[in-house]
């Protein structure tokens, strides 16, 4: 995806810089592209290693959401506005990837026609190796059938590409939402908390919520491991307290009373 990965990376990060506003210095900006971009564990392995990572793939959904994860803690103080002010904080997650998606779609020496917007996260994933064999609804105009792709790019976020993905690499995802509650319990989190943890994860999925809830939730970090939505010394009813309130947020009829 891109050529003389050093002086290209660092090229486009200052025009970029000029034209748009990205919370980062310039060193944590470049270190953020060229891990992105290329795949190298860092702007120096990149530097003293040019040939390695002057031809890197395209990568697929897959690998995207990996590399994302990998660069988290580079940007996980960067100050994001949340969508919405009454977003729940844990949404500031989903606000982080998006920024990563901006700089790594800004990197990308590509040919073809997508433009980042106000939704990089979508454009970038649309631009996975594998988009063509995603699960999304093909769309027509025109009277013609659009491609996987230009039917993704015209989704209104990224829910149905992420969730398409997940149920074609987990099947019916019984196992992974069990694999997540089996993670919070590991982590420290009671039987009663892991439980709620592994229904919301669930029902952000199935229920069709906005995509910051199952990236918040954890729900695409895959293998599951530790989701980032755990917190050291937090008690079970502090995570069930954070939990519900994405699902009030999301589904606020769940908690109406019949």
């Amino acid at each position: 995806m891109v050529e003389k990965p050093f002086e290209a990376i660092k090229a486009a990060v200052r025009s970029y810089r000029k034209t748009s506003h990205i919370p980062l210095s310039y060193s944590a900006h470049l270190e953020v592209a060229a891990r992105l971009s290329t795949g190298a564990p860092s702007l120096n392995h990149l530097s003293a290693e040019q040939e390695r990572y002057r031809d890197t793939p395209t990568p697929s959904i897959g690998e995207m959401l990996t590399a994302l994860r990998s660069c988290e803690h580079l940007v996980s103080s960067a100050p994001v506005a949340l969508q919405d002010a009454d977003d729940p904080e844990d949404y500031v997650r989903y606000e982080h990837w998006q920024l990563m998606a901006e700089i790594w779609n800004a990197t990308v020496n590509s040919q073809d026609d997508i433009s980042s917007g106000p939704r990089p996260l979508q454009a970038l994933i649309c631009r996975a190796i594998d988009i063509e064999q995603a699960s999304v609804p093909c769309m027509f105009e025109g009277g013609k059938m659009l491609s996987r792709k230009e039917s993704a790019l015209q989704l209104p976020d990224e829910r149905w590409i992420l969730s398409g993905w997940l149920f074609e690499l987990e099947g019916p995802s019984i196992e992974h939402w069990d694999r997540l509650r089996d993670a919070a319990t590991s982590f420290g989190y009671g039987k009663d908390a892991a439980a709620y943890y592994r229904a919301a994860c669930r029902e952000s999925v199935n229920h069709s919520w906005h995509p910051a809830a199952a990236i918040s939730l954890g729900v695409y970090d895959i293998p599951v491991s530790t989701p980032r939505l755990f917190r050291q010394e937090e008690s079970d009813e502090e995570f069930k307290g954070r939990i519900e309130g994405i699902w009030r947020h999301e589904e606020p009829e769940a908690f109406e009373l019949s």
